[in-house]
This record gives C-alpha cells, structure tokens and sequence, in this order.
C-alpha cells in the first residue's frame, strides 16, 4: 500500500468510526423517541385502539343503539332481533326477521353473502338489499330453490368478514361463499381501530397471525411507513407489495381455503366506488389474485360500464341504491345458475 493510501486510510478511520457512532446514537434516540408515541410504531390507531378496549372491554356497550353492539372477537356485530322501520334482524343478527336451520332442507341450495355496508344494504330496508333481491331473482324460476343469508356487517374488512363467517357462517353449510369485496376494504384490514377497536391481521412466516406490540420500536415505524404516506391515494396503486396488500391476499386465501374445506364453492364479487373508465390498482389486485387462483369472480366495473352513463348515475347514492342492488343481483344470479348447472351438490336430510 502506498504512503498515499495510507495517510487517506488514517484520515478516514476516525471519521468512518464518528459517523458509525452517531447513526447508532440518532437510531437509538429514534427508538427512544418512538417509544414515547407507540401509535406510531404499528398502526396508526393502536393508541386509541388500546385506550378504547380498555373503557368498553366487557360492558357490551352498544355502539349504535338501533343495530350494532362490541364485540370482543370482531370489533362489533349487529345486534340480534332489531325491529325497525326498514332494518330488522334475527335472532343471530342477520339481516332480516326470518329464522334458519342449521341444515338447509332437501333440495335447497344454500348462498352466503359476506361483505360490508353494501352487501349489508345500507339505506336501504331488507327487501331491497342485494342479497334479498338475489335470492327473488333465483327462485323466479320452479327448481332448483334457493336461500341467500346476509352475513355482511356496515364497515367490516375483510379480516372481520372472514372471523364472522367462521365464527358463525359456516355453521348454516352453504353450498356458495359470496365474497363482496368493496375496494375500501384493502386499507381497513390495515386498520385496528375504525371508528371502534377491530380484530386485524399480520403476516408471520407467511401466515396470517395477531399482531402483537414489536420489541424494538424503529424496524416497525419504517415497516408501517409506506401505509401512512399512501393515506387515500392507494386506490391508484399496485399493493400487491405492501403490508396492506399481502395481508389482504393471505385473507382472500384463508377465506378461500376454509369455504373449499366446508365443501362450498367459494365466488369473488368486486364492487368498485363507482363505474370508473379505468381499473383501480386494487381491481387489478383482486382480478389477478382470482386468475391465479382459479376462484370464479363477477368484477361489477365490467358490468357497470356496459350500462349506460345516465342509468350508470342511479346505482350509487354513496353506496348501491334499489336500482344497483338489483343489476348486481341479476349479474349475480346468472353467475350462480350456471355453478349449479355444471353441479352443486343438494342437501337432504
């Protein structure tokens, strides 16, 4: 080497071994920093999340007296047997007053639909939402007959449809799994706190787990910061590659695996915010993830588009009004017919 190279080596030694030291004494202060704000680290509302669990845990506080009551295991659920103007449930808490076995009758195929406030039918009242309307729609002809179960609850994501339907949807063995995936529902299930504390999930060695408080405070807040700085323009974006995306695709997997496991056909319905002239980077998540998959999927952006722009504008009213229930429930129909031609199997006692 050298004496050149050598006093240029001598110079930088100390300076290499200063700037070393004060990237571990700002990282340690970072994490010293992040500690005293641990909503930061995580999710955006771990810090009220845990403050809300800690008033409401156990007091099975309504959160909204006409229909929704906490829920430890899902965040919230309806309530059962509400009687309202428009709004009743049953004695589960699905939508509507009627009563159903757990073992559908000889003969009957059973539907289930999951999802949030649209397959739920919010503004709607019970006969108009889409899957009283789909159910009409189906058994407009004699046989085969048909039961549609509305197992969708205003806000869910799609971590809290999944725990709902195996909670309590695989116990009335449908032969069909309807998935109403609204596009919204990609960044709830980054979510654990909207607007009340919710279950959510993490990949752990590529399985789905609850996500527990991290050790070390700084590899969090950089792993979560890609998911605070999309905000509302993720609509626009490929997540595929993010938090946010994998855990919702290891849902739509388990959510799929555990229908085919219950002997079901399990279909993939997109709802779209409304009939935009371009697909979304979620749509193109979703419709790639049931190629792939082979799950059988109605995208309604497709559809929606086909009808024309003036009869397009009485769909929405924020969320589907009578008219778009109903289009999504003729769609849905033909697409459950044609299952039950090429063979569902029928129960009987």
């Amino acid at each position: 080497m050298s004496g050149e190279h050598q006093r240029i080596r001598r110079q930088w030694q100390p300076r290499s071994l200063a700037l070393g030291l004060g990237t571990l004494l700002g990282a340690l202060m970072l994490e010293g920093g992040l500690r005293f704000f641990p909503g930061s680290v995580v999710a955006p509302s771990l810090e009220n999340e845990q403050s809300w669990r800690a008033r409401h845990a156990g007091t099975g506080l309504a959160l909204d007296a006409a229909s929704e009551v906490f829920s430890p295991e899902l965040g919230w659920e309806p309530w059962p047997n509400v009687r309202t103007p428009g709004l009743t449930s049953n004695s589960r808490g699905l939508r509507g007053d009627r009563e159903y076995a757990f073992e559908p009758s000889c003969g009957v195929y059973r539907v289930i639909c999951v999802g949030d406030s649209f397959v739920f039918g919010e503004g709607l009242t019970d006969v108009q939402t889409m899957p009283a309307q789909l159910e009409r729609k189906l058994n407009d002809a004699d046989r085969p007959r048909w039961e549609v179960l509305n197992l969708a609850v205003r806000g869910y994501g799609t971590d809290q449809q999944l725990l709902r339907l195996e909670h309590l949807g695989f116990l009335y063995q449908p032969d069909v799994v309807v998935l109403g995936f609204f596009e919204e529902d990609v960044w709830r299930n980054a979510l654990s706190f909207r607007d009340y504390a919710k279950p959510y999930f993490e990949l752990a060695d590529g399985a789905l787990a609850h996500l527990d408080m991290p050790s070390l405070y700084l590899p969090s807040f950089a792993r979560w910061l890609p998911a605070r700085l999309i905000g509302p323009g993720f609509l626009l974006l490929d997540l595929s590659g993010t938090r946010m995306g994998r855990v919702t695709l290891a849902i739509l997997d388990a959510m799929r695996d555990a229908v085919v496991r219950h002997d079901a056909r399990f279909i993939l319905l997109i709802i779209p915010r409304q009939a935009l002239p371009w697909r979304t980077g979620i749509d193109r998540m979703l419709r790639r993830w049931a190629q792939q998959t082979g799950t059988p999927m109605l995208d309604l952006h497709d559809a929606y588009l086909r009808v024309g722009a003036a009869e397009r504008k009485r769909l929405y009213k924020t969320h589907w009004t009578a008219k778009g229930a109903r289009l999504t429930a003729e769609l849905l129909a033909a697409q459950l017919r044609a299952l039950a031609v090429a063979g569902l199997p029928r129960h009987c006692s």
